[in-house]
């Protein structure tokens, strides 16, 4: 296999590659600082299959900064909360022209990877890209 075509991580919470020539369902997750929630979410998508996540965070401060090129890839975009999608629609409003921001409604709090909030993931994700 050529080396330059090998998928690269994108984080060290094990999700989405950065090749453009991915596959399948394609889903950007949003917080603020993308260590909890955001990172819970592209984890426990991206151990689907036919499914590539990637977690970004929207905050000054964020792991791994949201970007032009993540909203462009991804088919889905969801935040954890409506204010995140009000800046998010201010900061990347043309980038978003032809997206649609979904809102999951996951309130801050929740530790990384808590049995509870993977739940919630699983349930409330497939009910928006599964209907």
């Amino acid at each position: 296999m050529d080396p330059n075509k090998m998928k690269k991580k994108r984080s060290s919470s094990g999700g989405g590659s950065r090749n453009i020539d991915d596959e399948g369902i394609k889903i950007l997750f949003i917080c603020y600082q993308n260590q909890r929630r955001s990172p819970t979410a592209e984890k426990t998508w991206n151990r689907r299959a036919g499914v590539s996540a990637r977690s970004a965070g929207i905050g000054l401060r964020a792991k791994q900064p949201v970007a032009v090129k993540d909203i462009l890839w991804a088919d889905y975009v969801m935040v954890m909360e409506e204010k995140q999608k009000n800046r998010l629609a201010v900061d990347f409003d043309r980038a978003l022209k032809d997206k649609q921001i979904h809102v999951l409604n996951i309130a801050e709090g929740a530790k990384f990877m808590d049995p509870d909030l993977v739940a919630q993931f699983e349930a409330d994700v497939a009910k928006i890209i599964y209907p």
